[in-house]
């Protein structure tokens, strides 16, 4: 049997258009179980519909997969070093070295293509890059789609926070590209101009309050005009996250969303629906909350194991993948799959399931994690969600908010409270107050 070993990959599809949902990936020889193919790997991809995997094309000198490209076209790295689009279709490759400014050449100051978007209509291929001397800068290159001649390029400041795959990304309408700029007053993005590749104004979406001496801002997803942003503001020694939904096509952003956990955010592609990864204190779940990215109203609350990741395509706008692998050596091996969870994204959970939901899961983990204790306080707890459900169901919504805010007080009245209450330690403060708050707003 061949013993195969892993190489690092980079791989994030941006610009999907042919072949979803797959995950590609290059696996490399052993020079010792193979002396007569040295540095040869096999471009292998993950079905995320079947949960298999299969080999696409073997002996190939590719060192690893940067990036995918429509017309079944990829950016790959050679094991000399070239960075080149290699065409699958027609078994060709095209080296971009010269047109990029010999990157390879320079490896102490560059760290090299980071990623790639394409659209076909416009003819216009982007090819991020990073640059770390004389001053870390990001670089991007403007090319034909179907030559690759070069158009054009655009140096702007490099960003070290947050998904830097996602900074540069396509408007709704194809028109501009959006590269994401943070500020402390404000959330802004640079625009650039699809078809002069110029670029044209800095666009303001929204405002901050002063972010503080520990504050800072990050963009958690962007796509087809769309991101997902969180900032922390600092108010003495007390660190508060938001998060918010920006539409960059019209220069908007929704309303703060308070959310408290540690937490990874996605961005549907259509724009609508904002997903949050939630890190909990158990070692074997964790949380994604769904909620509209406009009003910011809790759609559905889903359990998941711990130590997955969400993928989403953009011929399949309608459902994510949580996606957990196997590991090897503490590292994730993204071609042995252990479980993929389908979730579909226009299912709504409904009020007196959530009610059901807030109940068995929110509050019982709290329980069980120790996090809310004395069994009379539980019950009083428990009673606010009983009165606040049956009220909802005899349509007396205006009650039903009565019982659930009589639930917050009870807890506590501020949300940065971190003593008070003997009965609620400071993570199931959290996990209920803001529970309860985001099943208010379904009512």
């Amino acid at each position: 049997m061949k013993h195969l070993f892993f190489v690092l990959l980079l791989l994030v599809v941006i610009q999907p258009l042919f072949s979803q949902p797959y995950y590609y990936k290059t696996i490399t020889y052993n020079y010792e179980e193979f002396p007569t193919h040295p540095f040869f790997s096999n471009l292998c991809r993950m079905n995320f519909a079947t949960g298999t995997v299969d080999t696409v094309l073997k002996d190939l000198r590719v060192m690893s997969v940067t990036d995918e490209l429509s017309k079944n076209r990829f950016i790959v790295k050679y094991y000399h070093g070239e960075d080149a689009i290699w065409d699958m279709a027609k078994d060709t490759s095209y080296n971009l070295d010269t047109t990029l400014g010999n990157l390879r050449g320079y490896t102490r100051a560059t760290v090299g293509i980071r990623y790639a978007l394409d659209d076909r209509q416009k003819n216009l291929l982007c090819i991020v890059t990073e640059v770390s001397e004389p001053e870390y800068h990001t670089k991007i290159f403007f090319l034909n789609n179907t030559t690759y001649a070069l158009y054009d390029t655009v140096i702007l400041p490099k960003i070290v926070d947050g998904d830097r795959k996602s900074l540069l990304s396509f408007s709704q309408n194809k028109s501009e590209l959006f590269y994401y700029m943070p500020d402390t007053t404000g959330i802004y993005f640079r625009v650039i101009d699809a078809a002069t590749h110029k670029e044209k104004n800095k666009r303001r979406c929204g405002t901050i309050s002063y972010l503080g001496r520990l504050g800072r801002q990050w963009l958690e997803d962007g796509k087809n005009g769309f991101a997902v942003i969180s900032y922390q503001l600092t108010y003495g020694n007390i660190l508060t996250t938001y998060t918010v939904f920006c539409d960059v096509n019209n220069g908007t952003t929704s309303s703060p969303l308070q959310y408290p956990w540690p937490s990874k955010g996605k961005i549907s592609f259509d724009g609508t629906k904002m997903l949050l990864l939630k890190e909990t204190s158990s070692s074997s779940t964790q949380q994604i909350d769904i909620f509209d990215s406009k009003t910011n109203v809790l759609l559905q609350s889903v359990q998941v194991p711990a130590g997955g990741e969400i993928f989403m395509f953009e011929d399949y706008p309608d459902v994510a993948y949580y996606y957990i692998c196997e590991t090897d050596n503490g590292r994730k091996d993204y071609l042995k799959p252990k479980q993929i969870i389908k979730i579909p994204l226009n299912t709504v959970t409904s009020v007196p399931e959530l009610f059901d939901w807030f109940s068995s899961t929110v509050l019982a983990q709290s329980i069980a994690n120790k996090e809310v204790v004395n069994s009379a306080f539980i019950n009083q707890l428990q009673t606010h969600i009983n009165n606040a459900k049956t009220y909802y169901l005899q349509n007396d919504i205006a009650n039903a908010k009565k019982e659930l805010t009589k639930f917050r007080e009870r807890l506590g009245n501020t949300p940065q409270r971190k003593e008070g209450n003997p009965f609620v330690k400071k993570e199931g403060y959290k996990n209920l107050f803001f529970n309860a708050g985001y099943l208010m707003g379904r009512l």
